[in-house]
C-alpha cells in the first residue's frame, strides 16, 4: 500500500494527473463556451511546451553544475598530487626479527593432509586447516 501511495504522490506522476485535469477543464470549457476545440488544444500545447522548457532549463543547469563540481575535484586532487610528491615506495616493514616476511592477515592458510585426528571428527573433510 505504500509503494502505490508513493508512486500516486510522486512529482511526476502528479504533474501529469494536472496536465490530464488541465485538458480535460480546457476541452470542457471550450464545448460549454462553443468555443473552436483548436484553441484549447493550443493552450494546452504551450503549456506542454512551457513544461518542457523549464525541464530541458534544469537539467541543463544541473548537468553545468556536475561539470563544474567534477572540475573542481580533480583540480584539487591534481593540487594535492602535486604536494605531496611522489606516492611511497613498498619497504621492509613488514619483516620480522629473523628478516622474513610476515604472512598478511587475509592470507589463506595452508591445508595438510597428514594431520591424525581429522578422522576423528565428525563432520570435517579430508583437508585439515593448520
Amino acid at each position: 500500500m505504500r509503494r502505490f501511495l508513493n508512486v500516486l504522490t510522486h512529482p511526476r506522476t502528479l504533474s501529469i494527473i494536472g496536465l490530464l485535469a488541465l485538458a480535460a477543464v480546457l476541452f470542457v470549457g471550450a464545448d460549454t463556451l462553443q468555443i473552436d476545440l483548436m484553441w484549447p488544444a493550443i493552450a494546452l500545447g504551450a503549456v506542454v511546451a512551457l513544461w518542457l522548457l523549464v525541464w530541458a532549463v534544469r537539467r541543463l543547469r544541473a548537468r553545468r553544475a556536475n561539470n563544474k563540481l567534477g572540475e573542481m575535484l580533480e583540480q584539487q586532487a591534481e593540487k594535492q598530487s602535486v604536494e605531496a610528491g611522489p606516492a611511497p615506495t613498498r619497504t621492509r616493514a613488514y619483516a620480522g626479527a629473523s628478516g622474513g616476511t610476515r604472512r598478511a592477515a587475509h592470507t589463506p592458510r595452508r591445508c595438510s593432509e597428514d594431520d591424525q585426528d581429522f578422522e576423528d571428527r565428525p563432520g570435517v573433510g579430508r583437508l585439515r586447516v593448520v
